[in-house]
């Protein structure tokens, strides 16, 4: 069972820290495995602050895969739309709350 990917937990990776420019949530996603037995992207990714810790970016992610025949709209994998993923990937900047912000 040590061998089979948990559902809904992003598969353990070393963390990586990027720089604010070079930072596009969608370069970091990885398919992470869904309790239907599939695995995609699909979900609330939390991307954290290198600095403070605290929450950087929220990156909400619908891969379309189940979407057939639902015209152009992306949606969410089947039990995807509510499951939070925290990202192994941290920018080496501050969050957005002001008490995290560099004072001048």
């Amino acid at each position: 069972m040590a061998d089979q990917a948990q559902v809904d937990v992003v598969p353990p990776a070393e963390e990586r820290v990027v720089e604010p420019d070079d930072f596009t949530p969608t370069d970091y996603l990885v398919a992470v495995t869904r309790r239907d037995g599939g695995s995609c992207i699909c979900g609330s990714w939390h991307f954290d602050s290198a600095t403070c810790g605290h929450v950087y970016r929220v990156h909400d992610q619908k891969c379309g895969a189940k979407s057939a025949g639902r015209g152009n709209r992306s949606a969410y994998c089947p039990q995807t739309s509510g499951r939070i993923l925290h990202s192994n990937v941290k920018v080496d900047a501050p969050c957005p709350a002001a008490a995290c912000q560099p004072q001048n």
